[in-house]
């Protein structure tokens, strides 16, 4: 199986490769031929999985915050404090953030994904729709603007 979703990736990037042809942005088509499926993303089945559902390649700077996001001390059930900075428009959200919570919910825990407010809507839009599509689970959001404090 893992073979066949390697291969349907593959031939995702000639798709990607063909379509920035036919635009003939110069920029677009520079993008899809430096892009490159990484050795983390090959070895993952998870990861290469999530590849292929959302037709993309995660990029090396995904793959390196998710390893250190999801690195974990002597106790599987526990994970390392981290943090990560990723520039704007970096995958965050729509990468980084659904592979993380699904990978970290072991069924012994809660995950929880804290975002400022004002993005608090777009982001559980997002994320609701890539959990229910790809994992089959619903992102419920918690906001605290409702909560009565005594």
């Amino acid at each position: 199986i893992h073979e066949g979703v390697s291969l349907d990736i593959q031939h995702q990037h000639v798709s990607r490769l063909l379509n920035a042809l036919k635009i003939g942005k110069p920029h677009q088509i520079a993008a899809v031929l430096m892009s490159e499926n990484t050795l983390k993303a090959q070895t993952d089945s998870g990861l290469m999985l999530f590849q292929y559902a959302e037709d993309i390649l995660v990029r090396p700077r995904q793959g390196e915050a998710l390893a250190s996001l999801l690195s974990t001390p002597d106790d599987p059930h526990h994970f390392n404090n981290v943090i990560e900075k990723v520039i704007m428009g970096g995958g965050k959200s729509k990468v980084i953030l659904p592979i993380m919570a699904e990978k970290k919910a072991t069924g012994l825990n809660l995950v929880v994904v804290e975002v400022p407010r004002a993005l608090l809507a777009t982001n559980h839009v997002d994320l609701n729709a890539t959990s229910q599509r790809l994992f089959g689970q619903k992102a419920h959001p918690f906001n605290t603007v409702n909560l009565i404090v005594s």
